[in-house]
């Protein structure tokens, strides 16, 4: 589950690079679920 939503995230923040609907915080709130993400794929690799 935890996965899903770090990749809703990164879709998200993605979508808002070119739509910029998101608030500040949501922003900065997403980019840390998806270092967290990263740092998971990175353990994959």
């Amino acid at each position: 589950m935890e996965l899903r939503h770090q990749w809703g995230r990164a879709n998200n923040l993605h979508q808002n690079f070119y739509e910029n609907w998101m608030p500040p915080r949501e922003v900065e709130l997403s980019v840390k679920d998806i270092k967290k993400l990263l740092e998971k794929l990175k353990g994959l690799i």
